[in-house]
């Protein structure tokens, strides 16, 4: 399984989960921190597992269903489900 990040992820800072539908081999989640700069091309795709590993502290949150997102923030973490439009 797959999920998409982007700098800041593995470095520890606050994080914004979103889950998309998505091929069965990807998670559909998008881990994006504020080192993000709206550039498509510098988010990487690595396998859940180096996640899980790095990232232990938000792991019971990738659980969440499809439609909601988590964001994370100074250590608080917020679940919202997605508007539909």
């Amino acid at each position: 399984m797959s999920v998409v990040i982007s700098d800041g992820v593995y470095e520890g800072k606050d994080i914004e989960g979103i889950r998309y539908d998505s091929p069965q081999n990807e998670s559909g989640w998008y881990l994006i921190t504020d080192d993000y700069n709206d550039d498509i091309k510098s988010l990487k795709m690595v396998h859940f597992y180096h996640v899980a590993f790095a990232r232990p502290d938000f792991l019971k949150y990738l659980a969440i269903p499809l439609g909601y997102r988590f964001l994370m923030k100074d250590g608080n973490i917020e679940i919202r489900q997605d508007e539909v439009e």
